[in-house]
């Protein structure tokens, strides 16, 4: 191994010393993009949040007024199923008076056929 000279360990030396001269300013420009990056990123996070505060705000309103009109929908329907219902029972009724109105003269007939053929009345009073 050749000896290295001292004029080439010394300018070796000055290499490295000037390197290490340049890195408290390139630590301090990192940090300021660092910091330049944090502020920005802040930003950023910021209007995001406020664009979804608005965008779920919008979203909600467009629920509630589609909500609201189900309502009313089943409101409307309901009232059209309790006239149908108020009707439906009507006809019942007028259905159930004819059927005891029937049952009523056929007892009425029975009696007399009866009679006639010489059979008893089934019915006991």
């Amino acid at each position: 191994m050749a000896a290295e000279s001292v004029e080439s360990k010394v300018e070796r030396l000055e290499r490295r010393v000037t390197k290490l001269e340049r890195v408290p300013g390139q630590v301090q420009e990192l940090g300021a993009q660092i910091l330049q990056f944090r502020s920005d990123v802040r930003g950023e996070f910021s209007a995001v949040r406020s664009e979804m505060i608005e965008e779920f705000a919008a979203v909600r309103q467009e629920m509630n007024d589609g909500f609201a009109a189900v309502r009313q929908e089943i409101r409307d329907g309901l009232g059209t199923v309790d006239t149908k219902l108020q009707d439906l029972g009507s006809q019942m009724r007028v259905l159930h008076e004819d059927v005891i109105a029937r049952i009523k003269v056929t007892r009425e007939e029975r009696p007399a056929e009866g009679a006639r053929r010489g059979r008893k009345s089934r019915r006991k009073e």
